[in-house]
């Protein structure tokens, strides 16, 4: 199961420990650390990361807000902005490249735990307005939902940091009153929604509801039965309704 990838981009070596640090104790996976916007952009041409950390002045080269812009260009992943300069310029500066989050130098640990889980968040708000969506509560909700969507995984909150799970990894998905458990090959996660909302925040053709109780990804099953399918080695029930269904979506791939 993959662990949430952050890409540090920072000039000061002590600082970029520490944070590297601070993230692997909240349960992410610092994948790359750059020195410089240019060195930045080469890594995530190689391998795109989940979130970046990118301290706003990075001495000489590009800015941090001008690597902010060139990375948009890139791909779209949250940012967050580190940065020992707190004036109002250098701030609207920032804004003007809306960043996910925000942090002020010198942080703590729970500075860092609570821009990280804001950037998440932040950022599939605003997903809301593309494709993905955001999982869980109503965004106008007070409290944070504990799972959220977008660019192809689902990111569940798991004590203080997240888990990602790639759609592609989702072996079933199946009903507990008003949770879900979700299971993969490796593991499985607990849902805070009910079944039917979540098929209708995925709104996926890979996902198909197969019976009242169970949800599968149709690219992981292994056999079809006459009452049931199996999917990476676990037999999954399916009504007689939703399995004729299941064969003519099938029969459409």
């Amino acid at each position: 199961m993959n662990k949430v990838q952050v890409l540090i981009v920072e000039d000061e070596f002590i600082v970029a420990e520490d944070i590297r640090r601070n993230l692997i104790k909240l349960g992410y996976a610092v994948n790359e650390m750059a020195k410089s916007g240019e060195e930045a952009l080469e890594l995530l041409k190689k391998n795109v990361p989940d979130i970046v950390l990118l301290d706003i002045n990075l001495g000489s080269g590009m800015s941090g807000i001008e690597t902010a812009i060139a990375i948009r260009k890139i791909v779209h992943i949250p940012i967050i902005y580190v940065t020992a300069h707190s004036d109002a310029k250098t701030f609207e500066s920032a804004r003007e490249t809306a960043p996910d989050a925000y942090i002020i130098k010198p942080f703590n640990f729970s500075n860092l735990h609570s821009a990280m889980e804001l950037a998440i968040y932040n950022y599939a708000r605003m997903a809301l307005m593309n494709a993905d969506e955001l999982v869980g509560k109503d965004t106008q909700d007070k409290k944070k939902p504990d799972q959220y969507l977008f660019n192809g995984s689902i990111f569940i909150k798991i004590g203080k940091g997240f888990d990602k799970v790639k759609f592609k990894d989702v072996c079933y998905i199946k009903a507990e009153g008003s949770y879900c458990r979700l299971f993969t090959e490796e593991r499985e996660f607990t849902l805070a929604l009910n079944l039917h909302t979540v098929l209708d925040r995925l709104n996926r053709p890979e996902f198909l509801r197969v019976h009242r109780s169970y949800v599968v990804h149709l690219n992981n099953i292994d056999k079809i039965e006459e009452n049931g399918v199996w999917v990476k080695g676990v037999f999954v029930p399916t009504s007689k309704k939703r399995h004729d269904e299941l064969l003519r979506k099938l029969g459409s791939l």
